[in-house]
């Protein structure tokens, strides 16, 4: 197993600069999801981690082992690709054994490799079949399966799933996670989907704009985002954003968030926000997650932090167990998720649980979490 550093990676093609000033340290056998919306840069980052493309300046170390400007066949790292990149023409075994010719392993090194990662995938019986004649979570298999003959120190995935449905998805989630357990190689693995990036990391590197906007475990993503874009990202349905004016009540501060229903629905706040005073009067954004305003919380022990919040329904989604309500406070459209067996109609009045503790505030011109 090796670590990977990157440190103030640029990537410019011509005048346009796609990657700016990636800073990454990951320890051997970690697990990195590199997250974003189209266009980010994480791909792009993928790919010179790679070796497939030049970097502008900065540096990339695998372990001790400076690799910046290493070809792709020395950087001792093998690469999933979204599109599986099978040779049609040859069966399963001869897919998994070419890469193991051309790096001249005995006969005997190859085989004992391809039946391992057979084995390990449990793709045995397809290694005489074409790929023609596998189902596409099969093909993503073989893939795998090739990368994992090679026995690289690092594994790269480049949205392995987007070409898989949805059930399917689930369960190569499932086969990858496991796999990373009994192989106790770093990956670093791209997606656009947050739930990949939230099953699978054990670090997540949020992206936007060729710049990574936080970088941290799952947990500490979810509930400590550091700017109002990690916070939109994460979650779904995506955490609420609300204006409101941050006022004081004595020594206690608090929010009004107003609706069709009532005029002053105050949220009264403990005193761990007391770095809002510097914000006192003056607009803020609130965020607040769907499963914050639910009505009904399991948990006694947080019932001193509950607040009451009545608010009209303007419409529901069903999804089973779970119903997102559409609700509009201070003006603005937002969505509670809640237990689907007590729902209300459309139009109909409901009153809510705000988990106050877990509001979190944004400053309106810098975008930065207030703390």
């Amino acid at each position: 197993m090796k670590s990977l550093s990157i440190k103030n990676l640029h990537k410019k093609y011509d005048q346009t600069e796609v990657l700016r000033g990636i800073d990454i340290s990951l320890e051997s056998g970690e697990f990195l999801v590199l997250v974003g919306p189209s266009g980010c840069g994480k791909s792009t980052l993928l790919s010179c981690i790679a070796g497939l493309e030049e970097i502008t300046s900065g540096s990339i170390k695998l372990g001790e082992k400076d690799i910046t400007h290493a070809s792709p066949k020395d950087r001792e790292l093998a690469m999933v690709f979204q599109s599986y990149a099978l040779y049609p023409n040859m069966t399963v075994r001869q897919n998994i054994e070419f890469g193991l010719k051309i790096s001249k392993y005995s006969k005997e090194e190859i085989e004992n490799r391809i039946q391992s990662a057979a084995s390990m995938l449990q793709i045995k019986e397809l290694l005489n079949r074409k790929p023609a004649q596998l189902s596409g979570g099969q093909r993503q298999r073989i893939a795998i399966a090739r990368s994992i003959s090679r026995e690289p120190s690092i594994y790269l995935f480049d949205e392995p799933l987007s070409n898989l449905d949805a059930e399917l998805r689930v369960r190569m989630r499932a086969e990858i996670k496991k796999l990373h357990k009994k192989v106790k190689k770093t990956i670093v693995y791209v997606t656009h989907d947050q739930i990949e990036a939230m099953t699978l990391a054990d670090k997540i590197a949020i992206m936007h704009n060729g710049t990574i906007q936080q970088f941290d475990t799952p947990i500490n993503v979810y509930n400590n985002p550091c700017n109002l874009f990690t916070a939109g990202f994460i979650g779904s349905p995506s955490m609420n954003f609300i204006d409101v004016k941050i006022q004081k009540n004595g020594n206690k501060y608090f929010i009004n968030l107003k609706n069709e229903i009532q005029e002053d629905n105050f949220l009264y706040l403990d005193a761990s926000y007391e770095y809002l005073e510097k914000y006192l009067n003056k607009e803020v954004i609130a965020g607040i997650r769907p499963e914050h305003m639910q009505n009904g919380f399991r948990s006694l022990e947080i019932s001193h932090e509950l607040q009451d919040l009545k608010a009209n329904i303007s419409f529901s989604e069903y999804t089973g167990a779970d119903a997102f309500l559409f609700l509009k406070l201070n003006d603005t459209d937002v969505i509670a998720r809640v237990s689907s067996d007590d729902l209300k109609a459309d139009g109909e009045n409901i009153a809510l649980k705000v988990w106050t503790k877990k509001i979190l505030f944004f400053d309106k011109k810098t975008e930065n979490r207030i703390r």
